[in-house]
């Protein structure tokens, strides 16, 4: 884990330094883990894969009927939009 505090004194080679030891690094902010840093070769991939299953799910909820018809029309104004 890396703290803000050696963030802000070491910079991007801070985080390159975690990173050479994983596909990410977590930054804590007084002791408590607070963000994470992938390499993006790994954020695409997790990128990919909720995409896939978003994909699944909207089969799946296409299979029990669980969609509407309806038109773009009535579909913004169902959303308020």
């Amino acid at each position: 884990m890396l703290s803000a505090s050696e963030l802000k004194k070491r910079g991007i080679s801070a985080v390159e330094d975690q990173l050479s030891k994983g596909d990410e690094a977590t930054i804590s902010v007084r002791g408590k883990a607070s963000y994470v840093v992938l390499k993006a070769e790994r954020y695409e991939e997790l990128l990919e894969l909720e995409l896939e299953r978003a994909v699944e799910q909207a089969k799946e909820d296409y299979a029990k009927g669980q969609v509407r018809k309806e038109s773009a029309k009535a579909h913004f104004k169902r959303l308020g939009v």
